[in-house]
């Protein structure tokens, strides 16, 4: 069987690595000339956004991909809005992982577990492919999926990222919410090593020009200084399929709608999707059956986003103060079965009975 992967990031990888297991041998095209993002940054995993089911980490564990190794495990995690601020504090809250060119990053974890045929500085279009019996689209991208229109975007975002030499702890992430600077988005700051640190702002429905203001803003409104050592922007658009297979096509990762429109860091459901294409190919699964379970956890989250775009500055606060109380902390961040269920119900209540003036 010849199978052949557009994408060599941590989708594509995981989709290879699994192939590769079970006697199939993928012809991997990568359109850059090295394995990675094109920026070093640390991803966030948080706890409070995966379900008690393990519909994404049972995949890791079947293959032996769970144990890709994070930067550092988080204990504490500091929200602010414009005016409220909230710490939350726990042994376990999520994980921060490199991302990048640099050794150490998930997608190099990867790369370094077999021996990977990759056809570097290869743009292909899956559409184009000819002679396989199966085509991987793990390009991150939606724009196979819009040719055949089934992609439905669900945000637009330019995201800008800056290596910082001002350390934060390792342990400890910070999180804003302001509608100032943000739109609808957020910004973070991450440990990436006892060195560095990692900042981001992202902005929905913004243009390049824009992001200039927001940077500024965002950067004048919390009071930070820092030294740069590189500064980058990109665009990053989520979107959703209507079905993660066309023909003979399997979409994953980003490019087959299983990363969320509220945070968007698609590390965990990125991996399992890869996984699981290669599992329904060596078992003759339907992908699009086999897959429901993720899209629908998906979804729920955009639930979540689409609430979070009806609120104003104000009700970003009255939403901290109450995933602060000390009862509600403990339900979300240590309950990994109340936080996957009723993650948009907390927000909803919370809407109809706080944020009413």
């Amino acid at each position: 069987m010849k199978v052949a992967i557009a994408g060599a990031g941590i989708s594509g990888l995981s989709c290879a690595y699994v192939l590769k297991s079970g006697g199939i041998e993928p012809v991997i095209f990568e359109k850059k000339g090295y394995i990675g993002e094109v920026f070093d940054y640390a991803g966030l995993r948080l706890k409070i956004f995966e379900n008690g089911k393990d519909i994404f980490k049972k995949y890791l564990k079947e293959y032996g991909l769970d144990d890709i190794k994070p930067v550092s495990k988080l204990k504490k995690i500091q929200m602010a809005g414009p005016k409220r601020k909230v710490t939350v504090r726990g042994r376990n809250l999520g994980y921060v992982y490199n991302r990048g060119e640099n050794e150490y990053s998930v997608e190099k974890q990867i790369y370094k577990r077999s021996d990977f045929k990759i056809q570097f500085k290869k743009n292909v279009d899956p559409l184009t492919l000819n002679g396989f019996d199966y085509i991987i689209d793990a390009t991150g991208r939606g724009t196979t999926p819009k040719k055949l229109n089934i992609w439905t975007s669900e945000l637009n975002t330019i995201i800008k990222m800056a290596n910082i030499l001002n350390p934060v702890p390792i342990d400890t992430a910070k999180i804003w919410f302001d509608k100032k600077y943000t739109n609808n988005c957020f910004a973070f700051l991450n440990p990436y090593s006892d060195s560095q640190s990692r900042l981001c702002l992202i902005v929905d429905n913004a243009t390049k020009n824009d992001m200039k203001y927001y940077w500024e803003k965002f950067l004048t409104e919390e009071k930070l200084e820092f030294d740069a050592v590189e500064t980058r922007e990109m665009y990053y658009e989520v979107g959703m399929l209507q079905k993660p297979q066309y023909n003979n096509i399997l979409f994953t990762g980003n490019a087959g709608g299983f990363t969320d429109n509220f945070i968007g860091f698609g590390m965990l459901s990125g991996m399992a999707s890869g996984i699981l294409a290669a599992k329904c190919i060596l078992n003759k699964l339907d992908y699009a059956i086999e897959a429901k379970p993720m899209l629908e956890y998906v979804k729920k989250i955009n639930k979540f986003r689409a609430l979070i775009n009806t609120f104003g500055r104000e009700d970003y606060d009255k939403l901290l103060s109450f995933l602060g109380t000390p009862v509600i902390k403990q339900l979300i961040y240590n309950n990994p079965f109340f936080r996957a269920v009723n993650l948009t119900k907390i927000a909803e209540k919370a809407a109809r009975k706080k944020f009413k003036k």
